[in-house]
């Protein structure tokens, strides 16, 4: 897991109003993505990995019986999307891990200081899927620099 620990950009996709939503199935996810990003990789042998070593971390933790069951559950169902909408080595990339709960996504951003065009796609992502978008400063206006909660520290 520690592979993963720094892994999400802090921003994220998530479902208005949870739990009085529709929900977004994970197969209708995908499929709204494959059509709407020029590129797409939908990974499950890579969520596969992921999913597993959830499982390792939290065994290692001698995790409690109920949340050992919803890890190992994620076996089988977990998967790695990557999506750009540019193409060639330098493209801006958002990448995430989905489960069967698509409530909410958290986003991983590539390449470093592509942040600005990675925004861009995690807002179209969540336009598509009738989602908010927010960012690591938790508003989704909020720009680089400033303070989360406009307060003085």
């Amino acid at each position: 897991m520690d592979e993963w620990s720094a892994w999400e950009s802090g921003d994220s996709v998530d479902m208005p109003n949870w739990p009085h939503c529709p929900v977004v199935e994970q197969h209708e996810v995908l499929r709204r993505v494959a059509t709407a990003f020029r590129r797409v990789v939908i990974d499950w042998a890579e969520g596969d990995r992921w999913a597993e070593a959830r499982v390792a971390a939290w065994a290692r933790l001698e995790g409690q019986p109920v949340i050992m069951a919803a890890e190992r559950a994620l076996r089988g169902t977990s998967v790695l999307v990557s999506l750009a909408d540019a193409a060639g080595p330098g493209a801006a990339w958002v990448r995430f891990y989905m489960t069967p709960d698509t409530t909410g996504l958290d986003l991983h951003y590539e390449p470093p200081g592509a942040e600005a065009a990675c925004r861009a796609l995690a807002r179209k992502l969540a336009g598509l899927l009738g989602y908010d978008f927010t960012t690591d400063l938790g508003s989704p206006d909020a720009e680089p620099g400033a303070a989360a909660d406009g307060g003085d520290m």
